[in-house]
C-alpha cells in the first residue's frame, strides 16, 4: 500500500490526495471485464501454435521486509472488512427502503466473509479480530449524527466501498505474492461495483473512466501494522508492571 497522510481535520471523501498505482487500477478494471469468446481480449483469429516450450521466468526474490508489508496489508484489509460489516449492520438496519435494507444485510455478510478470507491468509500470530479503530473514530463517528435518512446512508456506504476499492487496488501494485495480488484485485472489483450501485443516494452512478479514482485511499494512520500492535502489547505490559 502507498497511502497518503490524512488532513488535519480528518479524512472525508474526496479530501485525500490521489496516489499512484494507475497500472493496478487498469488491471483491476480489465480483470472485471472478461470476454465472451475463448480468445484472449484483443486477440484476432485463431490461437497460434508452436512446438517451442516457453522458458520459465525466474521469480523475484521476496525479502523479509516484503513479507512484513504483506502482513500489514492483510491485517489492515481484515480490519476494513470488519468495520464495513459492522457499519452495514448498524446503519443498514435503519433504512426505510426494504430492498436496500435487504441489500445492506447481504453486503454485511459479504464483508464478514471477506474479513475471514483476509484473516486466513494472515500469519496466525498476527491476525486481527477488531474493526479499524482509526477510521471509526476519525471518519465515521464525526458524521454519525448525519446518517439519518436513506440517501445520506447510501452515499455513506458508497464512500465506504470506494475507500476499500482504492485501498485494495493500491495493494495490488505492492503485494509481493501473486496469489495475494489476485485476492486484492477480486475484492477491489466487488467494492467498486458496490460503489457504483450505491452512489447518488442509491440511484447508481456509472464509472466515467477505466482507471478507478484513488482519492478515497486510507491514510497512513489507518494501517494496522505489526509494529503498532507490538508497541501496544509492550505498553500494556509496562502498565501491568507498574
Amino acid at each position: 500500500m502507498n497511502p497518503t497522510s490524512s488532513p488535519a481535520t480528518g479524512t472525508t471523501r474526496r479530501q485525500m490526495i490521489t496516489t499512484g498505482a494507475f497500472g493496478a487500477a487498469a488491471a483491476a478494471f480489465l480483470a472485471a471485464c472478461g470476454t465472451k469468446a475463448d480468445r484472449s481480449a484483443g486477440q484476432s483469429g485463431i490461437d497460434p501454435t508452436t512446438t517451442i516450450a516457453a522458458p520459465d521466468a525466474p521469480l523475484p526474490d521476496v525479502s523479509e521486509a516484503d513479507l512484513a508489508g504483506d502482513t500489514d496489508q492483510l491485517r489492515t484489509a481484515t480490519s476494513l472488512e470488519l468495520l464495513a460489516a459492522d457499519l452495514y449492520k448498524e446503519y443498514g438496519s435503519t433504512l426505510d427502503d426494504a430492498e436496500w435494507k435487504a441489500n445492506a444485510a447481504r453486503f454485511a455478510a459479504d464483508h464478514e466473509a471477506a474479513a475471514a478470507e483476509f484473516r486466513k491468509e494472515t500469519p496466525a500470530e498476527h491476525r486481527v479480530d477488531e474493526p479499524n479503530e482509526y477510521l471509526q473514530v476519525n471518519t465515521v463517528d464525526p458524521i454519525a449524527d448525519q446518517l439519518t435518512n436513506d440517501r445520506t446512508i447510501l452515499d455513506f456506504f458508497a464512500a465506504l466501498e470506494s475507500t476499500l476499492a482504492a485501498s485494495y487496488i493500491t495493494a495490488v501494485s505492492s503485494f509481493s505474492q501473486v496469489e495475494g495480488r489476485a485476492q486484492f484485485a477480486g475484492f477491489a472489483e466487488a467494492a467498486a461495483r458496490r460503489t457504483a450501485l450505491l452512489d447518488d443516494g442509491g440511484k447508481g452512478v456509472a464509472p466515467e473512466s477505466a482507471l478507478y479514482p484513488l482519492q478515497d485511499l486510507i491514510p497512513n494512520e489507518a494501517i494496522v501494522t505489526v509494529t503498532q500492535a507490538d508497541a501496544g502489547v509492550a505498553a500494556d505490559s509496562k502498565d501491568e508492571g507498574s
